[in-house]
């Protein structure tokens, strides 16, 4: 965290001269928090894709010789094939133009598809106000992409006036056309109240219906409802099971939900190589680690719910979208560790180790980082390790150093393999030395 995380912190150089140096400065190897939170429901990305794709299909004579007689579907067909080099080389540039060509017959496949290459940039320079304007064509044929695309315009203000309200109707219109990531934007617009009456239990139904239509977010955001029992019944189970289906559609937030899951042993049984898996694999896939602000996270973090309290107290104490205010941190940061969150014992246990808000306090820190341990955090497990390692809050005891040591590398801790090699030498030579 505010210390950053540096593999020459790890060092276990223990001389005299080297431990007086640390006890100076205050900054022992232990002391960063490794990983921060993820948000708990993320609606400001839009994705749009290609998806209005043609049935299998491939370039033939016939085919070019209808496109160009002006058949508006062959036309759109003949851009497929050009866009991905079926039957023929991949051409950006003639399949932007035979989609432009089938766009201006009123062919909602080719508007919405040409839309995507005025948005990416494809075969066609970067535009936004005309791919606002070929998904504006495309939705009031009742295209559900073209909806679901022109619902992100209005929400982000893209080429048009941010207009909340008239996202949430595009969003409701692309849903209720079985739009499967529409559905799930629309179940976050009523859960968080925006351009929809707050309403958990229609924001129940839609995640429902995305996931079930294998929208990943929609699967996440399903077993998220489920994690916390809003809109129906907590059931860690079942919050498992969808959280598991979008982890592995390569949803990295999923990712790592699903590997706290095994951390923690909540809705499935503790498996410590599955949560070491599963968090490698969301941090390689881009994870972000914790939520900005917004008065959304206050609000969940005022009615209790630990991830938002820990989420809320990382912010304070790296002053990210707040004044940095250690105290207001420390207090976030012992609500969320009093109901058990295992990031949050670390994070307060560093709070004490270091003298932020609180008085310096090695054996509450080491009771913290104990607890924090126990439940499987990877944080908690170097840190307890490091208190082993250097006597502080406890005696001296490089066996157990090197017992958490491990725990936290097989938990993904990979910085500490330093520690664990010159640990290992040193034990095997005391064990030698002392059989």
């Amino acid at each position: 965290m505010v210390d950053g995380l540096k593999e020459d912190g790890i060092s276990v150089d223990n001389s005299p001269q080297k431990r007086k140096q640390k006890e100076k400065n205050k900054v022992k190897c232990f002391c960063p928090i490794i990983f921060g939170l993820i948000w708990v429901f993320n609606s400001n990305a839009v994705e749009i894709t290609f998806g209005i794709k043609p049935s299998p299909i491939t370039y033939s004579s016939e085919l070019k010789e209808n496109a160009e007689k002006g058949d508006d579907e062959a036309q759109y067909k003949l851009g497929w094939c050009y866009y991905e080099g079926l039957g023929v080389e991949k051409n950006p540039t003639k399949a932007a133009d035979w989609f432009q060509k089938a766009a201006d017959q009123n062919n909602s496949a080719g508007q919405y598809n040409l839309a995507v290459c005025y948005f990416d940039g494809i075969g066609v320079p970067k535009n936004m106000i005309k791919s606002f304007e070929f998904f504006e064509k495309a939705s009031k044929q009742d295209n559900p992409g073209a909806q679901y695309a022109l619902a992100g315009f209005y929400k982000n203000g893209w080429a048009t006036p941010k207009d909340i309200k008239k996202a949430a109707e595009l969003y409701e219109k692309s849903a209720e056309n079985g739009h499967a990531c529409a559905q799930n934007y629309l179940g976050l617009m009523f859960l968080d109240g925006k351009g929809k009456p707050k309403d958990t239990n229609q924001a129940y139904e839609w995640f429902e219906k995305s996931a079930e239509g294998n929208c990943e977010k929609g699967q996440r955001n399903l077993g998220k409802m489920y994690k916390n029992g809003w809109g129906t019944d907590q059931d860690e189970e079942k919050a498992f099971l969808w959280i598991k289906k979008a982890a592995e559609l390569n949803d990295s937030e999923a990712q790592y939900l699903l590997g706290q899951a095994y951390q923690e042993g909540k809705g499935v049984s503790k498996n410590p190589e599955q949560a070491s898996y599963w968090l490698k694999k969301a941090y390689s896939g881009g994870f972000s680690q914790y939520e900005k602000y917004s008065p959304e996270l206050l609000q969940r973090a005022e009615d209790g719910d630990a991830y938002a309290q820990y989420n809320l107290g990382q912010l304070y104490e790296k002053g990210d979208g707040l004044k940095q205010n250690y105290a207001e941190a420390v207090q976030w940061f012992r609500k969320s560790a009093n109901q058990g969150n295992m990031w949050a014992q670390s994070e307060l246990g560093v709070c004490y180790y270091q003298g932020k808000s609180v008085a310096v306090d090695h054996k509450k820190a080491f009771e913290l980082y104990t607890q924090s341990a126990e439940q499987g955090c990877l944080a908690g497990q170097a840190n307890l390790a490091g208190c082993y390692l250097y006597g502080h809050g406890t005696d001296k005891n490089e066996k157990e150093a090197l017992k958490w040591y491990k725990k936290a590398f097989e938990n993904g801790a990979t910085f500490v393999s330093g520690a664990i090699k010159e640990l290992e030498g040193k034990v095997k030579k005391q064990s030698a030395t002392n059989p």
